[in-house]
């Protein structure tokens, strides 16, 4: 049997344990989302992985940072579950 098609599922918080450990490299972060509809969900979701990211906001363009926030934070509600 193909383990790669076995079915077989890691349990949720091992998947969310292994994501935040790829946490401080923003390029991983983003190919990892590419790997499957659940991993994007994961990482989209999980705060721990999005506060460890070092983010720069636009200081120049204060209404351009509060427009980022504020559809950052929306998507952030339409999160199926939290991490």
């Amino acid at each position: 049997m193909d383990p790669r098609t076995s079915g077989v599922k890691l349990p949720t918080e091992l998947e969310v344990k292994i994501l935040e450990l790829l946490a401080n490299d923003l390029s991983s972060i983003m190919t990892v989302r590419l790997v499957c509809r659940r991993w994007k969900d994961i990482v989209d979701c999980n705060r721990v992985i999005w506060k460890t990211i070092p983010l720069q906001l636009p200081t120049r363009f204060p209404a351009q940072a509060e427009k980022w926030w504020g559809i950052f934070f929306f998507f952030g509600s339409l999160c199926s579950w939290r991490a």
